[in-house]
Protein backbone atom coordinates (compact mmCIF):
# COMPACT_ATOMS: atom_id res chain seq x y z
CA UNK A 1 0.00 0.00 0.00
CA UNK A 2 2.91 2.31 0.77
CA UNK A 3 4.16 2.04 -2.83
CA UNK A 4 0.83 3.25 -4.20
CA UNK A 5 0.76 6.48 -2.19
CA UNK A 6 2.32 8.48 -5.00
CA UNK A 7 -0.18 7.14 -7.54
CA UNK A 8 -3.08 7.77 -5.16
CA UNK A 9 -1.80 11.30 -4.62
CA UNK A 10 -1.95 11.88 -8.37
CA UNK A 11 -5.53 10.62 -8.45
CA UNK A 12 -6.44 12.97 -5.58
CA UNK A 13 -4.70 15.81 -7.37
CA UNK A 14 -6.78 15.06 -10.48
CA UNK A 15 -9.97 15.36 -8.41
CA UNK A 16 -8.72 18.61 -6.88
CA UNK A 17 -8.01 20.01 -10.33
CA UNK A 18 -11.51 19.01 -11.41
CA UNK A 19 -13.01 20.90 -8.46
CA UNK A 20 -10.87 23.91 -9.32
CA UNK A 21 -12.09 23.80 -12.93
CA UNK A 22 -15.68 23.65 -11.70
CA UNK A 23 -15.11 26.65 -9.42
CA UNK A 24 -13.54 28.63 -12.28
CA UNK A 25 -16.44 27.76 -14.59
CA UNK A 26 -18.92 28.90 -11.93
CA UNK A 27 -17.07 32.18 -11.41
CA UNK A 28 -16.93 32.77 -15.16
CA UNK A 29 -20.66 32.12 -15.48
CA UNK A 30 -21.40 34.48 -12.57
CA UNK A 31 -19.24 37.22 -14.08
CA UNK A 32 -20.95 36.87 -17.45
CA UNK A 33 -24.50 36.86 -16.03
CA UNK A 34 -25.28 40.64 -16.31
CA UNK A 35 -24.31 40.69 -20.00
CA UNK A 36 -26.26 37.49 -20.61
CA UNK A 37 -29.38 39.02 -19.10
CA UNK A 38 -28.97 42.15 -21.20
CA UNK A 39 -28.95 40.01 -24.36
CA UNK A 40 -31.61 37.56 -23.12
CA UNK A 41 -29.13 34.64 -23.36
CA UNK A 42 -29.32 31.71 -20.92
CA UNK A 43 -26.90 31.94 -18.00
CA UNK A 44 -26.83 28.31 -16.81
CA UNK A 45 -25.05 26.66 -19.78
CA UNK A 46 -21.44 27.53 -18.79
CA UNK A 47 -22.04 26.41 -15.23
CA UNK A 48 -23.79 23.20 -16.34
CA UNK A 49 -20.95 22.35 -18.73
CA UNK A 50 -18.39 23.07 -16.03
CA UNK A 51 -20.22 20.85 -13.53
CA UNK A 52 -20.55 18.03 -16.08
CA UNK A 53 -16.85 18.15 -16.92
CA UNK A 54 -15.90 18.25 -13.27
CA UNK A 55 -18.13 15.28 -12.46
CA UNK A 56 -16.62 13.29 -15.33
CA UNK A 57 -13.10 14.10 -14.13
CA UNK A 58 -13.98 13.09 -10.58
CA UNK A 59 -15.48 9.80 -11.78
CA UNK A 60 -12.32 9.07 -13.74
CA UNK A 61 -10.15 9.91 -10.72
CA UNK A 62 -12.25 7.65 -8.48
CA UNK A 63 -12.00 4.81 -11.00
CA UNK A 64 -8.23 5.21 -11.19
CA UNK A 65 -7.95 5.27 -7.38
CA UNK A 66 -10.01 2.07 -7.15
CA UNK A 67 -7.82 0.35 -9.75
CA UNK A 68 -4.65 1.53 -8.03
CA UNK A 69 -5.90 0.18 -4.70
CA UNK A 70 -6.82 -3.12 -6.35
CA UNK A 71 -3.40 -3.36 -7.98
CA UNK A 72 -1.69 -3.06 -4.59
CA UNK A 73 -2.94 -6.58 -3.84
CA UNK A 74 0.37 -8.39 -4.16
CA UNK A 75 -1.28 -11.80 -4.45
CA UNK A 76 -3.18 -10.81 -7.61
CA UNK A 77 -0.75 -8.34 -9.21
CA UNK A 78 -0.56 -10.53 -12.31
CA UNK A 79 -3.90 -12.22 -12.99
CA UNK A 80 -6.57 -13.14 -15.52
CA UNK A 81 -9.31 -15.63 -16.37
CA UNK A 82 -8.38 -18.45 -18.71
CA UNK A 83 -10.64 -18.86 -21.74
CA UNK A 84 -9.82 -22.57 -21.87
CA UNK A 85 -10.49 -23.71 -18.29
CA UNK A 86 -12.67 -20.78 -17.16
CA UNK A 87 -10.73 -20.23 -13.93
CA UNK A 88 -8.85 -17.17 -12.71
CA UNK A 89 -5.11 -17.66 -12.34
CA UNK A 90 -2.74 -15.28 -10.57
CA UNK A 91 0.94 -14.80 -9.83
CA UNK A 92 2.00 -12.81 -6.79
CA UNK A 93 4.27 -9.80 -6.69
CA UNK A 94 6.54 -11.09 -3.97
CA UNK A 95 9.03 -9.01 -2.02
CA UNK A 96 11.76 -10.98 -3.80
CA UNK A 97 10.50 -10.04 -7.26
CA UNK A 98 9.97 -6.43 -6.26
CA UNK A 99 13.50 -6.26 -4.86
CA UNK A 100 14.77 -7.68 -8.16
CA UNK A 101 12.88 -5.01 -10.15
CA UNK A 102 14.23 -2.25 -7.92
CA UNK A 103 17.72 -3.66 -8.30
CA UNK A 104 17.34 -3.35 -12.09
CA UNK A 105 16.20 0.25 -11.65
CA UNK A 106 19.19 0.99 -9.41
CA UNK A 107 21.64 -0.55 -11.89
CA UNK A 108 20.17 1.63 -14.63
CA UNK A 109 20.57 4.69 -12.40
CA UNK A 110 24.13 3.80 -11.38
CA UNK A 111 25.33 2.96 -14.91
CA UNK A 112 23.35 5.69 -16.67
CA UNK A 113 22.39 3.08 -19.28
CA UNK A 114 19.47 0.84 -20.07
CA UNK A 115 21.81 -1.57 -21.87
CA UNK A 116 24.15 -2.05 -18.91
CA UNK A 117 24.61 -5.75 -19.83
CA UNK A 118 26.19 -4.82 -23.17
CA UNK A 119 29.99 -4.66 -23.48
CA UNK A 120 29.78 -1.47 -25.55
CA UNK A 121 27.27 1.22 -24.61
CA UNK A 122 24.73 2.27 -27.21
CA UNK A 123 23.91 5.99 -27.05
CA UNK A 124 20.31 5.25 -28.03
CA UNK A 125 19.74 3.65 -24.62
CA UNK A 126 21.15 6.40 -22.44
CA UNK A 127 19.17 6.59 -19.18
CA UNK A 128 18.84 10.36 -19.53
CA UNK A 129 16.02 9.80 -22.01
CA UNK A 130 13.95 8.29 -19.20
CA UNK A 131 13.72 11.76 -17.67
CA UNK A 132 12.07 13.39 -20.67
CA UNK A 133 8.34 14.15 -20.61
CA UNK A 134 7.43 10.92 -22.44
CA UNK A 135 10.51 8.93 -21.41
CA UNK A 136 9.20 7.10 -18.34
CA UNK A 137 9.00 3.34 -18.76
CA UNK A 138 7.44 0.32 -17.08
CA UNK A 139 9.97 -2.42 -16.38
CA UNK A 140 9.47 -5.83 -14.86
CA UNK A 141 11.46 -8.57 -13.18
CA UNK A 142 10.60 -12.27 -13.08
CA UNK A 143 12.01 -14.63 -10.48
CA UNK A 144 12.04 -18.33 -11.26
CA UNK A 145 13.93 -21.62 -11.26
CA UNK A 146 15.54 -23.49 -14.11
CA UNK A 147 13.65 -26.70 -14.72
CA UNK A 148 16.83 -28.68 -15.31
CA UNK A 149 18.98 -27.51 -12.38
CA UNK A 150 16.69 -25.71 -9.95
CA UNK A 151 18.96 -22.66 -10.20
CA UNK A 152 17.33 -19.37 -9.20
CA UNK A 153 17.07 -17.03 -12.20
CA UNK A 154 15.99 -13.43 -12.60
CA UNK A 155 14.81 -12.04 -15.95
CA UNK A 156 14.01 -8.43 -16.85
CA UNK A 157 11.83 -6.77 -19.47
CA UNK A 158 10.64 -3.35 -20.54
CA UNK A 159 7.18 -2.57 -21.80
CA UNK A 160 6.75 -2.03 -25.55
CA UNK A 161 9.78 -0.65 -27.36
CA UNK A 162 12.76 1.02 -25.75
CA UNK A 163 13.28 4.33 -27.53
CA UNK A 164 12.16 2.81 -30.82
CA UNK A 165 13.88 -0.57 -30.48
CA UNK A 166 12.43 -3.96 -29.62
CA UNK A 167 15.64 -5.80 -28.81
CA UNK A 168 18.20 -4.70 -26.23
CA UNK A 169 20.89 -7.01 -24.91
CA UNK A 170 19.98 -8.55 -21.57
CA UNK A 171 16.27 -7.73 -21.82
CA UNK A 172 13.36 -9.96 -22.80
CA UNK A 173 12.71 -10.01 -26.57
CA UNK A 174 9.32 -9.16 -28.05
CA UNK A 175 6.63 -11.83 -28.02
CA UNK A 176 5.58 -11.12 -31.60
CA UNK A 177 7.87 -12.42 -34.31
CA UNK A 178 6.99 -9.77 -36.89
CA UNK A 179 8.49 -6.48 -35.69
CA UNK A 180 9.48 -3.33 -37.54
CA UNK A 181 13.02 -4.59 -38.14
CA UNK A 182 12.02 -7.79 -39.98
CA UNK A 183 12.28 -8.04 -43.76
CA UNK A 184 8.59 -8.80 -44.33
CA UNK A 185 7.45 -5.90 -42.17
CA UNK A 186 9.83 -3.51 -43.92
CA UNK A 187 8.59 -4.66 -47.33
CA UNK A 188 4.88 -4.36 -46.51
CA UNK A 189 5.29 -1.14 -44.56
CA UNK A 190 7.26 0.26 -47.48
CA UNK A 191 4.31 -0.45 -49.78
CA UNK A 192 1.93 1.28 -47.37
CA UNK A 193 4.26 4.26 -47.02
CA UNK A 194 4.64 4.56 -50.80
CA UNK A 195 0.86 4.51 -51.19
CA UNK A 196 0.49 7.20 -48.53
CA UNK A 197 2.98 9.39 -50.42
CA UNK A 198 1.12 8.85 -53.69
CA UNK A 199 -2.19 9.65 -51.99
CA UNK A 200 -0.75 12.84 -50.52
CA UNK A 201 0.58 13.87 -53.95
CA UNK A 202 -2.77 13.15 -55.63
CA UNK A 203 -4.67 15.05 -52.95
CA UNK A 204 -2.39 18.04 -53.42
CA UNK A 205 -3.05 17.89 -57.18
CA UNK A 206 -6.77 17.65 -56.42
CA UNK A 207 -6.66 20.77 -54.24
CA UNK A 208 -4.74 22.71 -56.89
CA UNK A 209 -7.19 21.66 -59.61
CA UNK A 210 -10.16 22.70 -57.48
CA UNK A 211 -8.51 26.09 -56.99
CA UNK A 212 -8.13 26.43 -60.77
CA UNK A 213 -11.82 25.59 -61.24
CA UNK A 214 -12.82 28.22 -58.68
CA UNK A 215 -10.60 30.79 -60.36
CA UNK A 216 -11.96 29.95 -63.83
CA UNK A 217 -15.57 30.28 -62.72
CA UNK A 218 -15.09 33.38 -60.57
CA UNK A 219 -14.73 35.83 -63.53
CA UNK A 220 -17.73 34.39 -65.40
CA UNK A 221 -19.75 34.37 -62.19
CA UNK A 222 -19.14 38.13 -61.95
CA UNK A 223 -20.40 38.52 -65.51
CA UNK A 224 -23.43 36.39 -64.70
CA UNK A 225 -24.22 38.56 -61.68
CA UNK A 226 -24.01 41.68 -63.88
CA UNK A 227 -26.35 40.14 -66.47
CA UNK A 228 -28.77 39.08 -63.72
CA UNK A 229 -28.81 42.60 -62.33
CA UNK A 230 -29.43 44.05 -65.81
CA UNK A 231 -32.25 41.53 -66.38
CA UNK A 232 -33.85 42.59 -63.12
CA UNK A 233 -33.73 46.24 -64.13
CA UNK A 234 -35.21 45.40 -67.57
CA UNK A 235 -38.02 43.46 -65.94
CA UNK A 236 -38.87 46.43 -63.76
CA UNK A 237 -38.79 48.67 -66.86
CA UNK A 238 -41.25 46.37 -68.66
CA UNK A 239 -43.56 46.40 -65.65
CA UNK A 240 -43.56 50.19 -65.54
CA UNK A 241 -44.04 50.46 -69.33
CA UNK A 242 -47.11 48.23 -69.21
CA UNK A 243 -48.46 50.13 -66.23
CA UNK A 244 -47.98 53.42 -68.05
CA UNK A 245 -49.81 52.16 -71.17
CA UNK A 246 -46.76 52.01 -73.46
CA UNK A 247 -47.34 51.01 -77.08
CA UNK A 248 -47.10 47.41 -78.22
CA UNK A 249 -43.92 48.24 -80.16
CA UNK A 250 -42.16 49.51 -77.04
CA UNK A 251 -43.30 46.50 -75.01
CA UNK A 252 -42.14 44.13 -77.78
CA UNK A 253 -38.75 45.85 -77.84
CA UNK A 254 -38.42 45.42 -74.08
CA UNK A 255 -39.48 41.75 -74.35
CA UNK A 256 -36.84 41.14 -77.03
CA UNK A 257 -34.23 42.71 -74.79
CA UNK A 258 -35.32 40.29 -72.06
CA UNK A 259 -35.01 37.32 -74.40
CA UNK A 260 -31.60 38.53 -75.54
CA UNK A 261 -30.51 38.83 -71.91
CA UNK A 262 -31.62 35.25 -71.23
CA UNK A 263 -29.75 34.03 -74.30
CA UNK A 264 -26.65 35.85 -73.15
CA UNK A 265 -26.95 34.28 -69.69
CA UNK A 266 -27.35 30.81 -71.24
CA UNK A 267 -24.37 31.39 -73.51
CA UNK A 268 -22.28 32.57 -70.55
CA UNK A 269 -23.16 29.48 -68.46
CA UNK A 270 -22.36 27.16 -71.37
CA UNK A 271 -19.03 28.90 -71.88
CA UNK A 272 -18.27 28.62 -68.16
CA UNK A 273 -19.18 24.94 -68.10
CA UNK A 274 -17.14 24.28 -71.23
CA UNK A 275 -14.14 26.06 -69.74
CA UNK A 276 -14.11 23.99 -66.54
CA UNK A 277 -15.31 20.67 -68.02
CA UNK A 278 -11.77 19.33 -68.64
CA UNK A 279 -10.79 20.26 -65.07
CA UNK A 280 -13.89 18.57 -63.67
CA UNK A 281 -13.01 15.40 -65.57
CA UNK A 282 -9.51 15.55 -64.10
CA UNK A 283 -11.02 15.98 -60.63
CA UNK A 284 -13.28 12.96 -61.12
CA UNK A 285 -10.34 10.81 -62.22
CA UNK A 286 -8.21 12.06 -59.33
CA UNK A 287 -10.91 11.32 -56.78
CA UNK A 288 -11.44 7.82 -58.18
CA UNK A 289 -7.70 7.14 -58.08
CA UNK A 290 -7.40 8.49 -54.53
CA UNK A 291 -10.30 6.33 -53.35
CA UNK A 292 -8.76 3.27 -55.01
CA UNK A 293 -5.37 3.92 -53.41
CA UNK A 294 -6.95 4.45 -50.00
CA UNK A 295 -8.83 1.17 -50.33
CA UNK A 296 -5.61 -0.59 -51.34
CA UNK A 297 -3.73 0.99 -48.42
CA UNK A 298 -6.46 -0.06 -45.99
CA UNK A 299 -6.32 -3.63 -47.27
CA UNK A 300 -2.52 -3.73 -47.00
CA UNK A 301 -2.60 -2.27 -43.49
CA UNK A 302 -5.23 -4.76 -42.36
CA UNK A 303 -3.30 -7.67 -43.88
CA UNK A 304 -0.09 -6.52 -42.20
CA UNK A 305 -1.80 -6.13 -38.84
CA UNK A 306 -3.33 -9.60 -39.18
CA UNK A 307 0.11 -10.99 -40.02
CA UNK A 308 1.57 -9.24 -36.97
CA UNK A 309 -1.07 -10.76 -34.68
CA UNK A 310 -0.46 -14.19 -36.22
CA UNK A 311 3.13 -13.92 -35.00
CA UNK A 312 2.05 -13.73 -31.36
CA UNK A 313 2.10 -17.24 -29.86
CA UNK A 314 1.55 -17.20 -26.11
CA UNK A 315 2.75 -20.06 -23.87
CA UNK A 316 1.06 -21.06 -20.64
CA UNK A 317 2.71 -22.32 -17.47
CA UNK A 318 1.43 -25.77 -18.44
CA UNK A 319 3.21 -25.60 -21.80
CA UNK A 320 0.17 -24.78 -23.92
CA UNK A 321 1.23 -22.50 -26.81
CA UNK A 322 -1.67 -20.83 -28.58
CA UNK A 323 -2.28 -17.81 -30.85
CA UNK A 324 -2.98 -14.51 -29.14
CA UNK A 325 -6.42 -14.18 -30.76
CA UNK A 326 -7.49 -17.54 -29.30
CA UNK A 327 -6.57 -16.77 -25.70
CA UNK A 328 -7.72 -13.15 -25.36
CA UNK A 329 -10.61 -13.32 -22.88
CA UNK A 330 -13.25 -12.12 -23.16
CA UNK A 331 -12.91 -12.07 -26.95
CA UNK A 332 -13.05 -8.76 -28.83
CA UNK A 333 -13.60 -7.81 -32.46
CA UNK A 334 -10.25 -5.99 -32.62
CA UNK A 335 -7.31 -6.65 -30.34
CA UNK A 336 -6.00 -3.55 -28.55
CA UNK A 337 -2.81 -2.06 -29.95
CA UNK A 338 0.20 -3.15 -27.91
CA UNK A 339 -1.42 -6.33 -26.62
CA UNK A 340 1.21 -8.79 -25.27
CA UNK A 341 3.92 -6.10 -25.51
CA UNK A 342 3.97 -5.24 -21.80
CA UNK A 343 6.71 -6.45 -19.46
CA UNK A 344 4.77 -9.30 -17.83
CA UNK A 345 3.81 -11.25 -21.00
CA UNK A 346 7.32 -10.74 -22.37
CA UNK A 347 8.79 -12.21 -19.19
CA UNK A 348 6.48 -15.22 -19.12
CA UNK A 349 7.11 -15.99 -22.80
CA UNK A 350 10.89 -15.68 -22.38
CA UNK A 351 10.84 -17.87 -19.28
CA UNK A 352 9.00 -20.55 -21.31
CA UNK A 353 11.63 -20.36 -24.05
CA UNK A 354 14.51 -20.62 -21.56
CA UNK A 355 12.98 -23.49 -19.61
CA UNK A 356 12.40 -21.45 -16.46
CA UNK A 357 9.50 -21.97 -14.08
CA UNK A 358 8.30 -18.53 -12.90
CA UNK A 359 7.49 -18.01 -9.24
CA UNK A 360 6.75 -14.26 -9.14
CA UNK A 361 6.73 -11.07 -11.19
CA UNK A 362 7.00 -7.39 -10.25
CA UNK A 363 6.53 -4.35 -12.49
CA UNK A 364 7.58 -0.83 -11.50
CA UNK A 365 7.68 2.56 -13.20
CA UNK A 366 11.08 4.16 -13.75
CA UNK A 367 12.01 7.58 -15.10
CA UNK A 368 9.77 10.62 -15.29
CA UNK A 369 6.29 10.24 -13.81
CA UNK A 370 3.36 10.49 -16.21
CA UNK A 371 0.42 12.08 -14.35
CA UNK A 372 -2.09 11.68 -17.15
CA UNK A 373 -1.60 7.89 -16.99
CA UNK A 374 -1.29 7.84 -13.18
CA UNK A 375 2.23 6.46 -13.47
CA UNK A 376 4.60 7.46 -10.68
CA UNK A 377 8.34 6.89 -10.43
CA UNK A 378 9.20 3.92 -8.24
CA UNK A 379 5.63 2.68 -7.77
CA UNK A 380 4.81 -1.00 -8.34
CA UNK A 381 1.80 -1.74 -10.56
CA UNK A 382 -0.27 -4.78 -11.45
CA UNK A 383 -0.98 -6.10 -14.94
CA UNK A 384 -2.73 -3.48 -17.10
CA UNK A 385 -6.49 -3.96 -17.39
CA UNK A 386 -7.03 -3.69 -21.13
CA UNK A 387 -4.05 -5.55 -22.63
CA UNK A 388 -2.57 -7.92 -20.06
CA UNK A 389 -5.36 -9.17 -17.80
CA UNK A 390 -7.26 -10.64 -20.81
CA UNK A 391 -4.25 -12.84 -21.73
CA UNK A 392 -2.76 -13.52 -18.29
CA UNK A 393 -5.41 -16.15 -17.57
CA UNK A 394 -3.97 -18.31 -20.36
CA UNK A 395 -0.31 -17.54 -19.68
CA UNK A 396 -0.66 -18.41 -15.97
CA UNK A 397 -2.79 -21.53 -16.54
CA UNK A 398 -1.02 -24.70 -15.31
CA UNK A 399 -3.22 -27.09 -17.31
CA UNK A 400 -1.17 -29.37 -19.64
CA UNK A 401 -1.26 -28.93 -23.44
CA UNK A 402 -4.02 -30.34 -25.61
CA UNK A 403 -4.56 -30.80 -29.34
CA UNK A 404 -5.32 -27.09 -29.80
CA UNK A 405 -1.81 -26.08 -28.81
CA UNK A 406 0.27 -24.58 -31.60
CA UNK A 407 3.16 -26.80 -30.54
CA UNK A 408 2.92 -28.78 -27.34
CA UNK A 409 6.56 -29.79 -27.22
CA UNK A 410 8.62 -27.04 -28.83
CA UNK A 411 9.04 -23.72 -27.01
CA UNK A 412 7.72 -20.71 -28.91
CA UNK A 413 10.41 -18.89 -30.83
CA UNK A 414 11.73 -15.55 -29.60
CA UNK A 415 14.68 -13.95 -31.30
Amino acid sequence: MRLARGARALANASATRARDRRARATRAATTARPNARATNEPTNEPRAAGRANARAAERHARKMRDEIDDDTDRARACRGTCARCGREHAMARTAEAEAAARDVAERIRASGRMDYDATVADARFDAKYLETAEGGKMIGALVGRRKTTGERVTLKAFSGQLFGEWRVEGWAPPVGELTHDTAYYKSEHGKIKALSERIAKAEMEERMTRAEVREATAARDDEAKALAAEAKRAKEARRRARADGASDAIVETLDEESRASKRAMSTLKKARDAAVAPKLEILARLRARIDDMKSERKALSRALQDKIWEGYKLPSLGGQVRPLRDVFHPPVAALPCGCADCAAPKLLAWAHTLGITPTSIAEIWIGASRPRDFRVRGVAYGACRDKCVPIMGHMLCPEPPDARSVDATTPCRHR
